[in-house]
């Protein structure tokens, strides 16, 4: 049957289906098939940094800004007009670091970029808890993304990528995240896994 055939079926249970998945094994591999998928969204739109003293060219592939804001939109619903004013606010602070970064820390990496998509898996938590800081104050700032983020994905978000976000995503620009801010980009993110 086609089911002898099965990679993962292989990998999970042996080629006998005779092999036991514990739970730890399981999410070893959930986690790792995560990391590889993210993996090769990044690498979609790797940039090569201009030779840097000190730090071998591929060591650490990038992408720029205005790539990852590119990524975070693709599939929001909103018109490519409002997608483009977001986009310029973000290119207007970096101003040409954030479309050809000469050095890393102008870049995002595959580690700051998995960090946030951590985020998102866990986005219903995030959402939850971003709602009891805007009954309080109409938002979150970003040392409290920083700290939620941490505390509902065990993943520490850069502080420069989470600059990005909030240029990209806080219309308003008085440095506050609220739910309607942000909800768009969950709502994305769920139904486009």
């Amino acid at each position: 049957t086609n089911e002898s055939y099965s990679g993962l079926m292989n990998y999970l249970f042996g080629p006998k289906r005779r092999k036991k998945m514990t739970k730890d094994a399981f999410l070893k591999f959930r986690g790792q098939m995560i990391d590889e998928l993210l993996y090769l969204q990044f690498t979609r739109f790797c940039k090569d940094l201009p030779d840097l003293p000190n730090i071998p060219k591929q060591q650490f592939p990038i992408i720029t800004d205005v790539e990852f804001c590119e990524h975070l939109l693709a599939n929001l619903n909103i018109p490519s007009k409002k997608k483009a004013q977001m986009i310029k606010r973000v290119t207007k602070f970096y101003g040409e670091s954030s479309t050809n970064p000469t050095q890393l820390a102008e870049g995002i990496t595959f580690d700051e970029f998995r960090s946030f998509y951590h985020v998102l898996y866990c986005g219903a938590d995030f959402e939850r808890a971003m709602y009891f800081y805007d009954l309080d104050h109409g938002g979150i700032t970003k040392d409290q993304f920083v700290e939620l983020s941490q505390w509902i994905s065990d993943m520490e978000v850069d502080s420069h990528l989470v600059d990005v976000i909030f240029l990209l995503l806080d219309e308003d620009g008085h440095q506050l995240l609220s739910i309607q801010d942000f909800h768009p980009l969950l709502e994305e993110w769920r139904h486009s896994r």
